[in-house]
């Protein structure tokens, strides 16, 4: 039975592939960069049988290429990773991404998503006026929007200087 290797980093030039169960042997690691090297011809393999790691570095490291090499040489099988868990913030923003993207295609570009929710909290700030319910917003509100202007043109700001 081969032994099992999981994928520990991936980058786009970059693929690190973990044998935890051939930790220490090094006779195994230079016959897997041996074989590696010689049919991959990758800019970059690097083995450290100290930490059972494969580190492989170019362009177009193929991890596929790799794990049917490894698999056909008798190496190692390449477990593929559960796809990645999508951060919430990236869940939330995707809808709304689509939403701005109608909205801007509706209007020609001429209205956004924030343009249209600036436009729809005036119009509400407006009829609450129109009621005569005026008040100014507790501090913790009047501190946080300064907090958001600040910080918002200190991004603008950043990124202008570049």
């Amino acid at each position: 039975m081969l032994p099992q290797a999981i994928v520990s980093h991936r980058t786009a030039e970059r693929l690190r592939i973990k044998i935890p169960s051939r930790k220490r042997d090094g006779a195994y690691f230079s016959t897997v960069k041996q074989s590696l090297d010689r049919d991959l011809k990758y800019r970059l393999i690097q083995v450290n049988a100290l930490t059972g790691s494969v580190l492989i570095v170019d362009p177009g490291v193929d991890q596929e290429a790799v794990a049917d090499r490894a698999a056909r040489e008798g190496l190692f099988t390449l477990d593929h990773p559960p796809a990645p868990v999508q951060p919430l913030g990236r869940t939330i923003f995707a809808p709304l991404l689509e939403v701005n993207r109608k909205i801007s295609g509706f209007t020609d570009g001429a209205v956004d998503f924030p343009g249209l929710v600036f436009l729809a909290l005036c119009g509400f700030g407006i009829y609450e006026i129109l009621r005569g319910n005026i008040r100014p917003p507790p501090w913790y509100t009047a501190f946080w929007y300064a907090f958001g202007i600040f910080t918002k043109s200190m991004v603008d700001r950043t990124h202008g200087e570049k």
